[in-house]
Order: C-alpha cells, then sequence, then structure tokens
C-alpha cells in the first residue's frame, strides 16, 4: 500500500496538507467552523468525502457533507467539543477543538475505509473494529502545520495511564516496538483504548507544544482526548523541536 499506508489518522491530516486557521469572531456565544471531509488515500489523492455525516457529540447539531466535502457548524465559543464524523464502510472519527470566540476557517477530517484500518489493525495485531474500546492517533508536527513531512522525531507520548503505545517507522507503517516519533510524519498513538478522556504527555525531543487539535491537558506539553468505543480519535500537536 506505499509509504501513505499508514494506522494514524493524524498522520493522514499531515499528508492531506491540514490547515487550522481564525476568521472573524463570532456571535453572541457561539463561532462558525468549516470542516473539508476528504477520503484518506494511500496514492495521496485524498478526495472530498461527500455524503459524511458530521454531528458535534451529543447533540442534534448534524450536517451532511457536500460534493466538496465541506461541512459549516455553528458551535459555542470557548468550549470544549467534539466533532463525530461517520459513513457507511469507513472507521468512525471523533476530532475534539477546543473554541475560542474566533471563527475556524478550516479543517481538515479525513476517513479511512474499513478495509484499510483491518490491514492496519493487522500490523499491530490489534482487533478491528476495536469493540469495546477505541483509538487514538496523534501527530507532533514543527509549524507551519501545512509544510510536508515536518513530523519531529524523537517525541515520546505517554499516557496517564496503562495502553499500548505505538510509533510509524520511517515508511510511516505502525508498530509497537517502536520506543517514539520519526521522521517524516511525527505521529504515533494508542491501541485498545478503554472509553474516557486521555490525557498525553509528549517528552523527548518536544517543547512548547501547542494544541491544534484536541484540549489542552494539565502541564505543559500535554492534551487531552475523549476515547469512545468503537471510534478513532484523531488529535494534532505542534512543538518544537529539542535536541
Amino acid at each position: 500500500m506505499g509509504r501513505r499506508c499508514v494506522w494514524s489518522v493524524a498522520s493522514a491530516i499531515v499528508g492531506a496538507l491540514m490547515f487550522i486557521g481564525c476568521g472573524d469572531s463570532g456571535s453572541g456565544g457561539t463561532v462558525s467552523i468549516d470542516l473539508s471531509v476528504i477520503e484518506f488515500e494511500p496514492d495521496g489523492s485524498d478526495p472530498p468525502f461527500e455524503g459524511a455525516e458530521v454531528c458535534v457529540s451529543d447533540t442534534t447539531n448534524c450536517a451532511t457533507s457536500d460534493a466538496d466535502g465541506m461541512v459549516t457548524l455553528e458551535i459555542p465559543a470557548n468550549s470544549e467539543i467534539v466533532f463525530e464524523v461517520t459513513a457507511d464502510g469507513y472507521g468512525p472519527t471523533l476530532t475534539p477543538q477546543t473554541t475560542t470566540d474566533q471563527d475556524i476557517t478550516t479543517q481538515l477530517t479525513p476517513l479511512l475505509s474499513d478495509e484499510v484500518l483491518g490491514l492496519l489493525a493487522g500490523v499491530l495485531n490489534t482487533p478491528y473494529p476495536p469493540g469495546d474500546n477505541g483509538l487514538v492517533a496523534l501527530s507532533v508536527l514543527t509549524a507551519p502545520i501545512d509544510a510536508a513531512d515536518n513530523g519531529i522525531p524523537g517525541v515520546t507520548i505517554t499516557p496517564d495511564r496503562q495502553a499500548i503505545t505505538y510509533y510509524l517507522d520511517e515508511n510511516e507503517f505502525p508498530s509497537r516496538d517502536l520506543t517514539a516519533t520519526t521522521a517524516p510524519s511525527g505521529a504515533g498513538g494508542l491501541i485498545e483504548v478503554a472509553p474516557g478522556t486521555w490525557e498525553l504527555a509528549l517528552g523527548g525531543t518536544a517543547s512548547n507544544c501547542v494544541v491544534v487539535a484536541g484540549w489542552p491537558g494539565s502541564g505543559e506539553n500535554t492534551v487531552r482526548l475523549p476515547v469512545r468505543a468503537g471510534f478513532i480519535t484523531q488529535g494534532f500537536v505542534t512543538c518544537d523541536p529539542v535536541d
């Protein structure tokens, strides 16, 4: 399946040149977010995904992606939000977001087919679908986030409780044997994760980290991510690399 055959949904965002920006201030207590849903393809084509349902978790605030893969939703300002992105035949995805009083202009959300996810789960010797557990995918990059191959190697991901950690190797294949991120993806995550909110501490070569997709953690260089049974949670952090 080639170099882009990756487990990490967050790494798929990098391959698709994820961009998040701020627009005008939201009116009242809400802001607007534009989400672009794409279909992850190993060859890097990543076409727009029409017909995906995007919902603010635990609400009826939902929309369906159009022919360009676009969805626009009004969401609470200054809040911790979770988007659920689902489509038949594709892995259901959670994208956490911390809002301010500024509109979010574009956020790419890739979906991976059940076929691709099943193959990658086999590489990691883990079940797919994940049953009563969830999956976590996290990319740690340098800014600007739309640059190619800017993953930070040597970053460790330490969860706040026991879990199975994986990282992507130099060929962007997942491995349970690695102990830190590698270039070019800077990606890793957790498998067979119990539902709940998990805090991940970033160590090794990561410093001054900023959470882009996720929720701020309790200390420096930490991120909180929600996990739900059967879902893939995608997180995204930019950091300054240190030697």
